[in-house]
């Protein structure tokens, strides 16, 4: 919605007069300090983040956190750092963007109330950057998007291996929407090419919460796969797996020792064993089927005794690999129907460089933090524009309100142009109705 004309007129006089205190006009583009010594004009700085509710970046050793100002005192602010680990280091390095201008500087810890963290205030402050292409508030320019495959698995060992064995599934991971039928024929022979005995079950939610299958509910609590290499064995069941995919009940064996003896523990573990082996259960492996951070089936694989084969550690590796290969596609396939097939995503400010989107799903803005690269299109000017994308940045103003702010790094066909069009006669609608307010990525 565009800011009626006495707000733009606040928002001009505002801006004026903080660039009054920032010494906006006497200072030249190689000067790197911009404010005085008077501490009094810096505070006015942290009273504007406290007011405009900006986050702040914090650095501290080699973790990076989002802050909050509290609240502004004589010669210390008060931050509130999520989740903040102190230390014996006494230095934080604080970030933020504020009139077009990157801010970055150093400052003295003076002491930690667990989250709130208290700072010496900065005599100066000092800019590392300044934005080349200021941004512009569209009304009502909705994007669509697309996740461009990057990588699949965090661990480099596991991707490496994905690679190798499944160059037809990167393909199609390549493409706008992969073909689940494809990827499913080469899954299922994958498969059964282990063992002919495996199932892959959907589960609803009734299912999920009332399901008697004791395995079943251990994977739901663990949300990893589960491997029993041997059930000959009594360690195959807890003895620690050297794998970041795949566990057994180690973790259940140790949180049963903090209360039980080990006497109990170990007939616990039995029984599971006896159990087993009735069963006739040689090994067997159980992956979860993960969609949006949530389980929504499995894929289970079981040797027999009569068969005389064992699910080997490299096999139930490429069974967990499989079961996210699974949910990776449902994740594509559904982030393509809902938001490429339509354009929902608003636009909240726009450059030549780059661009902030708001989201309002969780699940969608935290999907995102693993696939950070991403394909835009604009309808501008009756004409579509594509981009691609890196996000640079991901923030919450609000409860149910997601940003995400992208650089372009590539345009396609003719879009660079389509959007320098656009931002121009964005430009001159704002010169015409008011001066619009230089935004940064940080602000609504």
């Amino acid at each position: 919605m565009k800011a009626s004309l006495p707000i733009q007129r606040v928002e001009e006089y505002l801006q004026k007069e903080i660039l009054k205190i920032l010494k906006k006009e006497n200072d030249i583009p190689e000067k790197h300090t911009i404010l005085g010594t008077d501490i009094n004009e810096i505070r006015h700085i942290f009273y504007y983040l406290k007011s405009n509710k900006i986050p702040v970046n914090v650095e501290y050793l080699i973790d990076q956190y989002t802050a909050f100002v509290v609240d502004i005192y004589d010669i210390f602010i008060k931050f509130h750092i999520l989740g903040f680990e102190e230390s014996s280091f006494r230095r934080l390095k604080i970030a933020f963007n504020f009139l077009n201008t990157y801010y970055q500087f150093e400052v003295n810890i003076y002491k930690v109330e667990k989250e709130f963290v208290y700072i010496y205030a900065p005599n100066t402050i000092q800019y590392t950057s300044k934005r080349k292409f200021p941004r512009f508030y569209p009304d009502n320019l909705y994007a669509k998007l697309n996740v461009i495959f990057n990588n699949l698995f965090t661990h480099r060992e596991y991707e490496q291996i994905f690679f190798q064995l499944y160059p037809k599934i990167i393909i199609e991971f390549q493409q706008e929407v992969p073909n689940l039928n494809i990827i499913l024929r080469t899954l299922l022979n994958d498969l059964e090419k282990i063992t002919p005995d495996f199932t892959i079950k959907i589960l609803n939610l009734k299912e999920i919460k009332k399901t008697e299958n004791w395995l079943v509910r251990q994977m739901l609590s663990i949300k990893n796969s589960i491997y029993i290499e041997n059930t000959d064995n009594l360690s195959s069941y807890f003895h620690p797996i050297p794998s970041s995919i795949l566990t057994n009940f180690e973790r259940l064996q140790k949180n049963m020792l903090k209360t039980q003896n080990e006497e109990d523990v170990i007939k616990f573990f039995e029984e599971i064993q006896k159990r087993d082996i009735r069963d006739q259960k040689n090994s067997y492996v159980i992956s979860p089927i993960i969609f949006f951070d949530e389980i929504i089936g499995y894929i289970y694989l079981e040797t027999s005794y009569v068969e005389r084969k064992r699910i080997f550690f490299d096999d139930a590796i490429k069974v967990a690999i499989i079961s996210k290969i699974l949910g990776y596609t449902l994740e594509r396939i559904l982030f393509y129907n809902s938001y490429y097939l339509e354009a929902k995503t608003l636009v909240k400010n726009i450059s030549i460089s780059g661009i902030l989107l708001k989201l309002d799903s969780k699940k969608i803005f935290e999907f995102l933090i693993n696939n950070d690269q991403l394909k835009i299109e604009l309808e501008l000017e009756n004409k579509t524009a594509g981009f691609l994308g890196f996000i640079t940045r991901m923030f919450t103003t609000k409860e149910n309100e997601y940003n995400i702010a992208l650089e372009f790094y590539d345009f396609l066909d003719e879009s660079f142009q389509l959007l320098e069009n656009y931002i121009f006669k964005l430009q001159m609608k704002d010169k015409k109705g008011g001066i619009s307010p230089i935004a940064t990525e940080f602000r609504e």
